[in-house]
């Protein structure tokens, strides 16, 4: 779990390891429509093509 406490953490470079045991790639950053001070990160896995999205609040 330290990994994810990592990767959610605002301007976390870490990337997160999908479930097949691959590095997973940030491929888009989107704003919260509502919440202003968090977005919505999406990974995609190269090798086996799982999609994780995570919400993290902004480094305001």
């Amino acid at each position: 779990m330290a990994l994810m406490e990592t990767v959610l953490a605002p301007s976390s470079a870490r990337m997160p390891t999908c479930m097949c045991g691959e590095e997973m790639h940030l491929t888009k950053i989107e704003p919260h429509a509502v919440a202003e001070d968090t977005e919505l990160r999406r990974y995609d896995c190269e090798s086996c093509a799982h999609e994780m999205r995570v919400m993290v609040w902004k480094d305001l």
